[in-house]
């Protein structure tokens, strides 16, 4: 029989023991680095997204009520030649306000352009007013 020698720094290896399979504090960093970031990108554009869709909504209701404002000014043949301002009914954060200014069409002939203004004005002090104006021209073309 053949005997080995084993040398002294082998002798207390184990094959488990071959390799290190443990993290090192540098990489745990960098780990928790790359999670962190990721969570926090997630985190931004799912805020935005809100944000984006909350604006949209405003949007589109301030649109819908500005139509129902002129509709109701078209059918009571109100006169828009004067400013005004006043809140939407039923709506509980919404006012509009009215101004009316005389613009030449061309030579001799003007019109009148009106611009409404749409403001959302919230009783949560946290939330910004949002406001947005539609304009028009008057139907009447007026001759100097």
């Amino acid at each position: 029989m053949k005997m080995i020698k084993i040398s002294p720094k082998r002798r207390y290896r184990c094959s488990s023991f071959g390799r290190r399979s443990a993290l090192t504090l540098v990489e745990v960093l960098a780990a928790v680095v790359i999670v962190g970031g990721s969570v926090t990108s997630l985190l931004v554009a799912q805020s935005n997204s809100i944000h984006r869709a909350a604006s949209s909504k405003r949007q589109l209701t301030a649109q819908h009520l500005a139509k129902e404002l002129i509709a109701t000014w078209s059918l009571e043949e109100a006169s828009l030649e004067v400013a005004a301002r006043g809140s939407v009914p039923d709506q509980e954060h919404w006012a509009w306000r009215r101004t009316v200014e005389e613009i030449d069409v061309s030579q001799g002939v003007s019109a009148q352009q009106v611009s409404l203004v749409m403001i959302y004005a919230p009783t949560d002090r946290r939330k910004k007013p949002w406001s947005r104006t539609f304009y028009w021209l008057d139907d009447e073309s007026r001759t100097r």
